[in-house]
């Protein structure tokens, strides 16, 4: 299906299923290219929850391994249930992603319906997504101040940073 033939939300919030663990181009890309998916759908007054886009940064701020499946799939059923239905991205590597896998099975047991979008006629891989997001923000004269973690949450923090290092580096 391509985008122009998906109609407008009409009393509800579709899921966006698309690959991202093992996405060739990396996480970072994952993310930025499905928001890309995702704000198209939403500019044609389709509603989605995407989980990638949701969950990425909140994995990488908590250092949250982005591998452990369980976790994301705990965090993502609840969306899921309340979603009318399942898009599937078809960004490369879509075919071969467990995740997506995982929910699109959910979806058929459910049956909720799946709307396999085609991406490539549209899609642009090397869209700079920082550079289209710093352009529709506010100006500001300043920076905003952070808020600071607490002092027992930035001892954590630097412990499980380690440990994630390690893990990625063993000697």
């Amino acid at each position: 299906m391509r985008l122009d033939d998906i109609a407008p939300s009409e009393g509800g919030v579709w899921y966006l299923a698309s690959p991202y663990s093992n996405y060739e181009a990396g996480h970072g890309a994952a993310c930025q290219h499905v928001a890309h998916v995702a704000a198209q759908l939403i500019a044609r007054g389709v509603l989605v929850f995407s989980p990638i886009t949701h969950s990425h940064p909140i994995g990488y701020t908590g250092l949250l391994n982005p591998k452990e499946l369980p976790i994301w799939e705990e965090l993502d059923l609840p969306f899921m249930e309340m979603s009318v239905g399942c898009i599937v991205a078809m960004l490369p590597g879509w075919q071969n992603s467990t995740g997506t896998a995982n929910e699109i099975r959910w979806f058929v047991e459910q049956n909720k319906p799946i709307v396999y979008l085609e991406v490539d006629e549209w899609w642009d891989s090397e869209v700079d997504a920082n550079a289209v997001m710093t352009s529709m923000l506010p100006k500001r004269d300043k920076k905003p101040e952070p808020w600071p973690a607490p002092p027992d949450a930035q001892a954590d923090h630097a412990a499980k940073a380690a440990a994630l290092a390690q893990a990625d580096n063993p000697s």
